[in-house]
Formats: C-alpha cells, sequence, structure tokens
C-alpha cells in the first residue's frame, strides 16, 4: 500500500564527518599530533564510536524485524525507516513487483513526492525506466544526480540526489528494489560504504521476503488442504438438504467465522435451511424469521451485502431488514453473498457482475444465499472476501447438481432401482443369465406342478352330547363332591356342589321376620273387628285388613322365592354322566362364584366326539369356493395336542353362516368336524384337547399354494387403490 505521509528528514550527518570517511582522512593526514589535535581527535573517536553503536542497534532492529512474523505493512515501513536513519538520507523508496511481468508497486516511500514532484511526468518516466534497467542487472548500483544509466538518456537520474538501488531476490528471482535518496558530496569511499551497507539490508531484507514466502506457501497448503476437504464433502451427496448443511459446517471451518447458513431460494423467497453447528432450526423464531427476510432482499437484489458496522452505503430496502436482524442476533460483520449456478470455470461473482453490467452471456441460475456472521471482530479482511467468493463459487456447483438432481422425475424410484445395473455388467452377465434362466424355470414349475391345497386352522376335541354347569346365583363354593374316580359316571339329580351366600340367607329371615309380624297384625285387626260395633270403624278395619294381607302375600312369594334360590345353592348333576373337568376343588372351592360362571361340563356315557375348528376369516372364502363346486365333504386331517406325532382322518360336517370372534384365533367362522371314533383311544377323548387341523380344498399350482396369502393381499390392495 502507497504511503503518501511525508517524514521528515531524519538526522543527518555531515558528509565529512560520516563515520565511514573520517578514519580515512586521519589515516593519511600528515599534520603532527598536537595537544590540540588529540583532544579533537578523542571528541571525533566518540562521535564515531556513538554513531558506530547507533547504526549497529539500527541494523539490529531491521534484523529482528525481519526475523519476526510481523506483516508486510509494518515491515516495509520499519526496515525503510531504519534504513534511511542508518544512512542519514533525504529519504527513500520501497518497491516490490508482484510478478517479472508486472510494473513495480511502491509499498513504502519517505520523501518520494519532494524528490520527484507529481507535475514532473518526464522525470517519473525516466525514473521508471531507471528502475526497470536496474531491475535487469539484479545488482546494487549508484546513481550520480541529474546523470544518466549505462550511457542511456531514457534511464536517468532525474534528481538532485544521490540513488542507492539495491536489488530484493528471493530463490534467484528479483521482486523488489530499495531506493535510498542520499544527499551527494561523499568521496567514492563513502559512496562505496552506502553501496555495500545497503547491499547487506537488502539481503536481510530478502531474507523476510523468502520466510514471507514460505509462510504464505504454508497458509495456502492449509487453505488447498482444507478446500480439499470442504470439496469432498460439499460434493459427497446429491442431497439438497445434507449438501446445505454440509455447506454451512464445512464452510464455517474453513472462513474461520463464528456462524455460516445457507438459505435456498423458493420462488420470490428465501429459506434458511441449515446453520453451522445446529443439528434443527426454530423456524418459528424471530431470528431465522428475520435471516429469512434478509436473504429474500439480498437475492431480489442481486448483489453481495457486506456489512462492517456501517450500513451507510447499503440499500434502503436491505438496511432495514438487516438491523432488524443484526438487533436480534448482535453479530459484528454480516456477509450475505448470492450462490449462483454458474459455469464451472467462472466464480459467482463473475456471474453476479455480468448480470449487473448487462455484458453479453446469460448469467447463472441464483439458488440462494450464504450467510456469514462474526459476533465479536466487524472486520472483513481481504482473505475473509476471497474465501468467501471461492466457497460461494464452490457452493454454487455443488447445491446446483444437488437441485437439478433432485428435481428429476421419480427420482427416488430410480435410485431404489439402481441396483439392477449391476447385475448386468459385462463381467456378471453370464452368471446374471444363468440365475435369470433358473428363476424362469422354477417359476415355470412352481406356475405347472399341482400341489395339494390345504387350509390350516386350530379348534379343540368336543362331545357331541355334553351340558355346562353354570353357577346358579352367586355365593361361595363351600363343597364339592368329587368322585375318587375321575372316570366315574354321575346319575343325573345327584348334589356336585354347594354354595353358601350369606346375603340370601340374612334376606330370607328379613322376610320370615317381617311375614311373621305382617300375619300378627292381621290377627290382631281380626280380633279388634270382632269387638267393634261402630259400623264406620269395622270399615275402616276391613280396609287395613285387606291392606296387610296384600303385604302377606307378596312376602309370602319372596320368601318362595328366596327358598328357591337356597335350594339352588345345591349345584345338581342336571344329566347322567362323566364331569369332563375337575378342577373346582384346586381353582374355586373357597372362592367366590357369580352367577353364571361356568362350572364344570358333562358328557353323556356313549357319545360321539368331534372337533370345532375356528377357521380365520381370511381362509374361510376358500373352504366355501371348495364347498360350493363339490358336493363331496371336504376332507380333514388334524392331531391333537396331547398325541402329536400321530395323525387322524375326518370331514366338514357343517359350517357356520356366521363369522364370529374367538379369543385366540380373532374373527373366524366355526367348522365342525366329523370323524370315526374308534381312531381315538378313550384317554384321548377328553373335551377341550387342542387340535390342529388341515382342511383339504383340491389341487393347486404349487406356487400358488405356497404364497396365496401375499397374492390375496397384493391383489386386495390394487383394488382397494384402483
Amino acid at each position: 500500500m502507497s504511503q503518501d505521509a511525508f517524514r521528515t528528514d531524519p538526522p543527518a550527518l555531515a558528509p565529512g564527518n560520516h563515520p565511514v570517511e573520517a578514519p580515512v582522512a586521519r589515516r593519511f593526514s600528515s599534520r603532527p599530533v598536537t595537544a590540540t589535535t588529540a583532544a579533537e581527535e578523542n571528541v571525533d573517536n566518540e562521535l564515531v564510536e556513538q554513531t558506530r553503536s547507533q547504526i549497529r542497534s539500527l541494523v539490529q532492529e531491521i534484523t529482528d524485524l525481519a526475523r519476526g512474523e510481523t506483516s508486510p505493512e509494518e515491515f516495509h515501513e520499519g526496515f525503510l525507516v531504519r534504513t534511511t536513519s542508518a544512512l542519514a538520507s533525504a529519504g527513500g523508496a520501497l518497491w516490490i513487483r508482484p510478478s517479472a511481468d508486472k510494473p513495480f508497486d511502491l509499498k513504502y516511500q519517505i520523501n518520494l513526492t519532494q524528490v520527484l514532484p507529481a507535475d514532473s511526468p518526464e522525470a517519473r518516466k525516466t525514473h521508471a525506466m531507471l528502475l526497470q534497467r536496474v531491475a535487469a542487472r539484479s545488482e546494487p548500483v549508484l546513481v550520480p544526480p541529474n546523470s544518466g544509466f549505462d550511457g542511456s538518456d531514457a534511464a536517468a537520474n532525474p534528481t538532485d540526489l544521490l540513488l542507492i538501488i539495491g536489488p530484493l531476490v528471493v530463490a534467484g528471482e528479483l521482486v523488489g528494489l530499495v531506493e535510498i535518496f542520499q544527499r551527494p558530496g561523499g568521496g567514492p569511499a563513502t559512496q562505496r560504504g552506502y553501496l555495500r551497507f545497503l547491499a547487506q539490508m537488502c539481503d536481510v531484507a530478502s531474507d523476510y521476503l523468502r520466510n514471507l514466502r514460505l509462510r504464505n506457501y504454508l497458509q495456502e497448503q492449509q487453505l488447498w488442504l482444507g478446500l480439499e476437504k470442504f470439496s469432498r464433502r460439499i460434493h459427497h451427496g446429491l442431497d439438497p438438504q445434507r449438501t446445505a448443511c454440509e455447506l454451512a459446517n464445512e464452510g464455517r471451518k474453513l472462513l474461520d467465522c463464528d456462524r455460516v447458513s445457507v438459505a435456498l431460494a423458493q420462488g420470490t423467497v428465501a429459506k434458511v435451511v441449515a446453520v453451522s453447528g445446529l443439528d434443527t432450526i426454530e423456524r418459528r423464531a424471530d431470528q431465522v424469521k428475520n435471516l429469512n427476510r434478509l436473504a429474500s432482499a439480498v437475492l431480489r437484489a442481486g448483489q453481495p451485502v457486506w456489512y462492517e458496522g456501517d450500513s451507510s452505503g447499503i440499500a434502503p430496502q436491505i438496511e432495514s431488514v438487516l438491523q432488524q436482524y443484526i438487533d436480534r442476533s448482535h453479530s459484528r460483520m454480516v456477509a450475505i453473498l448470492p450462490i449462483v449456478q454458474d459455469d464451472p470455470d467462472s466464480t459467482a461473482e463473475s456471474s453476479l457482475t455480468r448480470k449487473k453490467n448487462g455484458h453479453a452471456g446469460q448469467p447463472g441460475k441464483i439458488l440462494g444465499a450464504l450467510i456469514l456472521e462474526n459476533l465479536q471482530d466487524s472486520r472483513a479482511t481481504a482473505q475473509l472476501r476471497q474465501r468467501t467468493q471461492l466457497v460461494a463459487a464452490h457452493a454454487g456447483l455443488a447445491l446446483g447438481n444437488a437441485i437439478e438432481h433432485h428435481s428429476i422425475f421419480l427420482m427416488p424410484l430410480w435410485k431404489s432401482l439402481s441396483w439392477l445395473r449391476a447385475p448386468f455388467a459385462t463381467s456378471r452377465l453370464p452368471g446374471t443369465m444363468l440365475a435369470l434362466t433358473l428363476l424362469a424355470a422354477v417359476a415355470l414349475l412352481m406356475c405347472i406342478v399341482p400341489w395339494p391345497f390345504t387350509l390350516g386352522s386350530r379348534g379343540q376335541l368336543i362331545a357331541e352330547r355334553q351340558q355346562e354347569i353354570y353357577a346358579p346365583s352367586a355365593g361361595t363354593l363351600v363343597q364339592i363332591n368329587e368322585p375318587e374316580d375321575p372316570m366315574q359316571i354321575i346319575p343325573e339329580g345327584e348334589v356336585l356342589a354347594t354354595l353358601v351366600n350369606h346375603e340370601l340367607s340374612l334376606q330370607r329371615e328379613t322376610v320370615e321376620g317381617q311375614l311373621h309380624e305382617t300375619r300378627e297384625q292381621i290377627s290382631k285387626l281380626g280380633r279388634t273387628l270382632n269387638m267393634e260395633t261402630d259400623p264406620k270403624n269395622k270399615t275402616l278395619l276391613h280396609g287395613d285388613i285387606a291392606s296387610q294381607r296384600q303385604t302377606e302375600r307378596s312376602l309370602d312369594n319372596q320368601l318362595k322365592l328366596l327358598m328357591q334360590q337356597t335350594a339352588d345353592l345345591q349345584v345338581r348333576n342336571p344329566m347322567t354322566g362323566r364331569i369332563a373337568n375337575w378342577q373346582l376343588r384346586r381353582n374355586l372351592l373357597g372362592r367366590r362364584v357369580e352367577a353364571g360362571q361356568n362350572l364344570m361340563t358333562v358328557v353323556a356315557p356313549e357319545t360321539a366326539w368331534q372337533v370345532e375348528l375356528y377357521l380365520p376369516e381370511k381362509r374361510a372364502g376358500h373352504l366355501l369356493q371348495r364347498s360350493d363346486q363339490q358336493d363331496e365333504p371336504v376332507a380333514v386331517s388334524f392331531t391333537l395336542a396331547s398325541r402329536p406325532g400321530e395323525e387322524f382322518t375326518g370331514q366338514v360336517l357343517s359350517v357356520d353362516q356366521v363369522m364370529d370372534v374367538y379369543d385366540d384365533q380373532g374373527n373366524a367362522i366355526r367348522v365342525l368336524v366329523g370323524f370315526d371314533n374308534g381312531q381315538l383311544a378313550d384317554e384321548l377323548r377328553r373335551s377341550g384337547t387342542r387340535v390342529t387341523a388341515r382342511l383339504h380344498c383340491g389341487i393347486r399350482p404349487v406356487g400358488y399354494v405356497l404364497f396365496h396369502e401375499l397374492i390375496e393381499t397384493v391383489s386386495a390392495s390394487v383394488k382397494l387403490w384402483f
């Protein structure tokens, strides 16, 4: 950066008193040494030593400055100020050339405008040519006042001062020049001393520039490593949401800022879809709403917006929305850059520039916005701006590809079917064709090979003549007359169990007491009636007696009902037979039972046995279809849970016409199966024995037999939707 501020001349030594020239003068002096000259010589020696100490101090400062990690601007200023002070010169200039094909750039100057006035273009031109010639020679030179260089008047020193120019060389390449404006008048030895000193200082400055270049190389290497990781992460997938999240998180690391957000354009508005460090976004928050409005305003303008604490240069329609967001977020620096889908060889900035200036060519499509925020520092350095443009350019490519890929019609379906391409690769094609041939053969066999079609069902073994015994009323089971032999035949009418109902006994006693009192009252009224002579009173007594007799009849009926309920507390056998489930003593003895609760089952002695099946609703249609197509009974094969290794056969006797809900089977239809009871031994004929059966419904292809439920489910779904 050019320095325009003038500086006053540093304290200068007279040319004849310069520390390089004074010792040389004394060496060749022939004047005799006297006391006066000895005193003067002591003073000169002290001055020379003091001057040398100052120069050594300045040289050490320059060396320390070059070895430290100072910025180029600080080094340029410190180097030139100390070098001119050490040489007691009138000024100087530091020129840096970015590359061999570019002109020199003035980085720092002292009194350059006084030496080369701005109103002397010819002098400036000859001076510029002089710098070019010195750069071509790449060695320190002395150019006397108002004289040409190498015999050329085009490249000359147009000033009245002695120009001392030293090159700055890094890795064999001239990268700059140090120019010193020295007062004329020194002898040849003094001027050579100036030149040697400047050459040494140029070596120190070259070392700094070499180290600076190495530091820049390291920074660039870190940048490229970070950029390589950033590019790999954002281009890893083609999901817009995931790409936006990677942009926010990886972009924050690359840009070294506090927060990065990504907003995607949705019509005329922008919607924030990703914020660095956040897994989810609370879209109802005021800060998010304000950020959406800010991004929308910037996208409508189509130009980047940089806020560094001063919004005076921002468009009014954006400034108002920006201030609302800053009031919520408390950010010191905010940058909003449109994300543009542009040509891979260009950048988002170039696209926006073409759009702004109206140049030929179609500008890129604006996909969204990249928002950067710093909460502490309000400065946006040149490095941050450069990196932000780079990130925005990569973001345009990544998001453009993701959005374009995501917008393809039926993309989820094509992705799910993408695995079909791998088997048909050239190396796998023979194996794939063989596998397809085998699959086709298996499918053909499954369609033509016949196989018995059976329906699985579950049920239980029941007797044809059996009767359930229920509790006639509520009570406590206190006695069970269980026979010693479970196979014993119990005659009809025999007491099987006894219940006790204390509430019923209390009600009976209460009703008996009320009935006794009522009868006493009737008897008393009858005696009073016999003794009464007044006709009116007799009429009243007759009415009272009639009312009491009505009460007597009601209480008598209640008592008979209670006596019947008391008699019913003795559970009697309703039919001659064998009790099927003598489990009352263990399960119910001493416990209260409710009226209608099942207690036991009585099975007739010589009854026939049947199988009761519960066929699920989804399988009932096949059985009904089989029954309609053929008059022959449907054959059934079944096994008992008590004898799983032996299979028995039977046939369907009847099928209920109504579906019902059963505990284990759900909505099912009841199927009654008969069989030859001689197949079962007597010990296997137990009511309630679990049965697993298969109903034979004809012959079907083996594929249908195996997958008929899947086929029916798919068919039902297709019919439902279409």
